[in-house]
């Protein structure tokens, strides 16, 4: 405490919020007490109770350091471990945990804030990862491109499709999250079947978004279609034909 005190002292910014006494009396028989100053009376730092108010927001500080760190260690724990897996919850898990300083430290609500945040993680890459499986299984998709409009995928076409990829790790990985593996399987059905943006496995980095944004950003209209208005229609298309 004794340094702290001189350290304040020695700040540039110590006048702004400290006041010393010009004539050394006791800051309660001052006129401070009944004036409009607002800055704190220097000797009030001798006190006892600063002490304590010092002590208590180190205390504070310190208990607020190690809560980070223990944060840091359960987190780089949960990436360490490979029982937690997507759709896994807590409840099935933190038997694993018990006994160590990380997790025993931490409350409830901050085991369970840190390990929702890592399925999030490990369930966007476990998505990503099927995705790709989807992509690097083009054949088996390949016939769905020739059905036409009015037929109907089956549950027998379904069952063919999972039962070549469910030996996969990238499949296995997801089966917690069984509903979503499904979901993410039709959307690819459909967007074999029928390709459209809405449901391109690139997402926000699909092609014709690509393309579409690059038009709308660098192409200029001649000035000759200032003068022919059937260019300025807004329903008017540019298709590109990427051979080879």
């Amino acid at each position: 405490w004794e340094n702290v005190r001189i350290k304040l002292q020695q700040h540039p910014d110590f006048s702004q919020y400290f006041l010393e006494s010009p004539d050394e009396m006791p800051w309660q028989e001052s006129d401070l007490v009944d004036s409009n100053e607002t800055r704190i009376p220097l000797d009030i730092l001798d006190t006892a109770e600063a002490e304590a108010c010092f002590e208590e927001h180190k205390a504070a500080l310190e208990a607020e350091e190690r809560r980070k760190e223990m944060r840091q260690q359960f987190k780089e724990l949960l990436e360490e471990t490979g029982y937690v897996t997507p759709g896994k919850p807590l409840s099935e898990v933190q038997v694993l945990f018990m006994g160590r300083e990380c997790y025993e430290a931490l409350s409830e609500p901050d085991l369970l804030e840190i390990y929702d945040e890592h399925q999030r993680e490990i369930t966007e890459k476990a998505k990503q990862n099927f995705q790709e499986l989807l992509l690097e299984n083009a054949e088996i998709f390949y016939h769905f491109t020739s059905i036409g409009p009015g037929s109907v995928i089956t549950q027998e076409d379904i069952n063919k499709i999972t039962e070549k990829l469910q030996e996969d790790l990238r499949y296995k990985t997801l089966d917690r999250l069984d509903q979503d593996r499904m979901l993410m399987l039709l959307r690819h059905l459909g967007f074999v079947h029928g390709p459209i943006r809405e449901h391109c496995p690139a997402s926000l980095k699909c092609m014709d978004s690509l393309v579409e944004k690059v038009i709308a950003q660098k192409a200029h209209r001649p000035p000759s279609w200032q003068r022919n208005s059937h260019w300025l229609l807004e329903n008017n298309q540019l298709t590109l034909v990427l051979l080879g």
